[in-house]
């Protein structure tokens, strides 16, 4: 088995899929870009929420744990958010595991505190049916968006930047255009085949 193929069996949490090659019609780069500029966003939400909270102590009566916490997620997060985004621009896989290992804590974070958040709705009877829905369809979205990110940093780390940055049809159009270029032609004498690359590659 060689080295794609243990690429593409390598399964995201074991158990929910390989690694994308574009998320929608978007490169995994700017799918990534999005992403990281819009976790910025929330933690600015996160800090304004913060500081709301701060200024009126008795909403803190109201608020549950996650309510509370999920600002203090973002505002945390924002330091690896920045990693992300600067990742992405420079094409750097170093950098970007660390953004893609923020974002699988944060799924499991979201996992384990939005169910509470619910529960803890449901026996004040301060939540209904709608916010059951929008919590796992936040928590979908959430999936959807950490593997997006967690499959950019694998194909990086394989040195697949030309799909990355540019996309499959990209990839493999310059892909061929280099095997045709660097493709010995028989028959031909050297001196003249070598002319030939070298005007090729210019």
């Amino acid at each position: 088995m060689n080295l794609g193929e243990n690429r593409e069996n390598e399964e995201f949490l074991r158990c929910c899929g390989g690694p994308y090659e574009k998320f929608l019609c978007l490169t995994l780069k700017f799918a990534v870009v999005i992403i990281a500029i819009i976790d910025i966003g929330l933690g600015f939400i996160g800090v304004w929420t913060l500081i709301i909270v701060a200024g009126y102590y008795e909403m803190l009566q109201h608020l549950s744990l996650w309510m509370y916490l999920r600002p203090v997620l973002s505002v945390v997060g924002g330091f690896f958010r920045m990693f992300g985004l600067y990742a992405m621009l420079r094409a750097d896989h170093s950098k970007l595991r660390y953004y893609s290992v923020y974002k699988i804590i944060e799924f499991f974070m979201l996992c384990i505190f939005r169910p509470l958040e619910y529960v803890y709705c449901e026996v004040n009877d301060t939540c209904g049916w709608l916010y059951f829905i929008s919590v796992w369809i936040g928590t979908f979205i959430s999936l959807i968006y950490t593997k997006t990110v967690w499959s950019t940093n694998v194909r990086l780390r394989n040195n697949e930047t030309l799909l990355v940055m540019h996309g499959k049809a990209v990839a493999e159009l310059l892909e061929q255009r280099r095997n045709f270029i660097y493709q010995p032609v028989y028959g031909v004498p050297i001196s003249q085949t070598q002319f030939s690359l070298s005007m090729a590659q210019a």
